[in-house]
């Protein structure tokens, strides 16, 4: 491929991520020159869905940390949603950077609270959980969600 854009990176590291070959994805995404949202996403995703999720976390990080070597790269619903799965999957461990997810989602009136419901219950907050699936007008999801949280 004679032009490599963020665009065409984003649908070989999709491709590849589906064979679940983490490493060789990570090889790739080192060597992107122009990395966006999308990328950064499809590499979170991709460490998440393989069960490497404190890698996951680390690369969230350091996605929001990518601004002080190059142009800021905020995170999107879809970013998020896939951090806080990977919270949920981690337990207690993960709880802490899901409440600054969760934070960081209420400053931007961000409105994910199905995975917020799943990731407080699945990390035993359930006085969170309770809260959003209040919220929710009781979604037969978020009752799947408190259900799979408390067991």
């Amino acid at each position: 491929m004679p032009d490599r854009t963020a665009a065409t990176w984003n649908v070989m590291i999709t491709g590849y991520a589906r064979f679940g070959d983490v490493d060789k994805l990570l090889d790739m995404f080192e060597k992107m020159l122009e990395r966006n949202v999308e990328s950064w996403s499809a590499m979170i995703t991709a460490f998440v869905h393989s069960g490497r999720w404190a890698e996951g976390l680390f690369l969230s990080r350091e996605m929001m940390m990518a601004g002080n070597d190059g142009p800021m790269i905020m995170p999107d619903k879809i970013t998020l949603s896939t951090v806080l799965s990977c919270c949920a999957q981690m337990g207690c461990p993960g709880s802490v950077l899901g409440r600054s997810v969760h934070d960081y989602l209420l400053k931007m009136n961000g409105e994910i609270d199905n995975v917020l419901v799943d990731m407080h219950a699945k990390c035993g907050v359930f006085k969170y959980a309770c809260l959003f699936f209040c919220n929710e007008g009781k979604e037969r999801h978020s009752m799947d969600c408190i259900d799979k949280g408390s067991s």
